[in-house]
Order: C-alpha cells, then structure tokens, then sequence
C-alpha cells in the first residue's frame, strides 16, 4: 500500500490523500488457498531497485541483491513516485516455466484490500475471467485499425 500524503494538484488549498494504490503479486500455480501465504513480497520504493540509477535505465540496488534483502530494505513509501515490483526466487529446469501475476489498483484502506480486494482476486477465476476481459477489449479496441498485408509483423504491430 503507497500512497501520496498530500494532492499534487495546482491549488492554493492542499487536501490530505488517505486513499493509495496496491499491488498484489502471486504465483499463479493453481493452488489458490491461504492467500496471504502466497502473496509475494512487493518492493515500491524505485530507490531500492535502481539506486542512484536515476534514470530508471540499470537496477543497481537489484543486480547482486538476493530476494531475501530486497524485501528487507528501508523504503519510502508516501509522498514519493512509486514502482512495483514483485520479488520471487526460483530454480527452473530447462523448459520450465513460472506465471507471477500482479494486480494493481486503488483503494480507499489497507483494511479494504485486505479484507474485500485481495480475496476476490486471489482466485483463479476472476484472474482468468479478467484475463479473459482484457484480451476481448484489446481485439475490440483494435479491430478498427487492424491491417492484412504482406507483412503479418507489420499487421500485428500497427493493431
């Protein structure tokens, strides 16, 4: 949960922010009990993964980091631009695979997310529901600009 502690806006009147964004991040391994157990630490704090890589180019505190300290790390996580990044550690053989999903969002309390949001999304249903949602808006949106050339690249790329 991060959030702003006072409004950006241009206004000679400055409004406290008590609402913020989330980020949850999963395995999406099919086992969907016990979501608190599953969730993956988050890091939003750009500082801890590009360190004084300003320009967001390199991840300097990332490279050489272990998961473990990462999630460890000081953060600043009001009145600062956030990042989100979900952190896992994983062994994978040849050819295997490893699905993390991360919703994002916006809610009025971290009581909210807990006890309303991250229940309802951590079922594989309304992930693949959602996913589902996505891909149909996508073609939706795009079918006006859909071109058949020669090119299937081209094609894929102009829509």
């Amino acid at each position: 949960y991060f959030k702003l502690s006072a409004s950006t806006a241009d206004s000679a009147q400055v409004q406290m922010i008590t609402e913020g964004g989330y980020v949850l991040g999963f395995e999406a391994n099919g086992d969907y009990s016990d979501f608190e157990k599953r969730m993956l630490p988050i890091v939003v704090d750009p500082d801890v993964i590009f360190g004084s890589d300003t320009t967001l180019r390199v991840p300097k505190g990332f490279v050489g980091s272990s998961v473990d300290a990462l999630a460890a790390a000081d953060e600043v996580k009001v009145s600062k631009t956030p990042c989100a990044f979900a952190l896992a550690k994983k062994s994978l053989a040849a050819g295997e695979g490893v699905t993390i999903v991360s919703v994002y969002g916006h809610a009025k309390s971290v009581e909210q997310i807990t006890e309303d949001i991250a229940p309802k999304i951590m079922s594989e249903l309304y992930i693949t529901k959602k996913y589902n949602e996505a891909v149909a808006l996508t073609e939706r949106l795009t079918a006006v600009v859909q071109s058949q050339t020669a090119n299937p690249l081209f094609d894929a790329f102009s829509r």
